[in-house]
């Protein structure tokens, strides 16, 4: 439930996790441990990732 939990005041703890967590997909990464690749994308981490950006995306302006 990490994407309901989505709020302005945390908004840069969560673009943090997620700036990390999208680096570590890089495809080097991928490349070079494919189970990590398996590992990610069983525990639907992209959509979470997605889900995050996109309630980040959707919160008023600041």
């Amino acid at each position: 439930m990490w994407e309901e939990c989505v709020t302005a005041a945390d908004l840069s703890l969560f673009w943090n996790v997620t700036s990390a967590l999208l680096k570590a997909r890089s495809t080097v990464v991928y490349e070079a441990n494919s189970l990590l690749m398996q590992a990610m994308m069983d525990a639907h981490l992209c959509d979470a990732l997605a889900n995050v950006l996109r309630r980040i995306a959707l919160l008023p302006p600041l």
